[in-house]
């Protein structure tokens, strides 16, 4: 039952982590919060003030997905019909 029970909150952090990019540095304050007490000053300051790579990445890709839907409605639908 353990076993299960640590999969499903596997299965809650990541999701947490990929969709609300936020949620890591919380993970960090709170799930490793006896890991932070053994890193250094240095260590801890360097990962909490990190940007949030991953939402810029998945900006990145919504905004490379609408440019690229746009220019096939231009292109593939608007100018044929004139």
């Amino acid at each position: 039952m353990l076993r299960e029970w640590k999969s499903a909150e596997t299965a809650v952090l990541l999701f947490f982590l990929l969709f609300y990019p936020s949620a890591q540095h919380r993970l960090l304050i709170t799930k490793l919060g006896d890991s932070m007490d053994q890193m250094s000053e240095e260590d801890r300051k360097r990962i909490l003030e990190s940007p949030p790579v991953g939402t810029f990445a998945l900006m990145s890709a919504v905004i490379g997905a609408m440019v690229v839907a746009w220019l096939f409605l231009y292109y593939g639908v608007f100018l044929p019909r004139g």
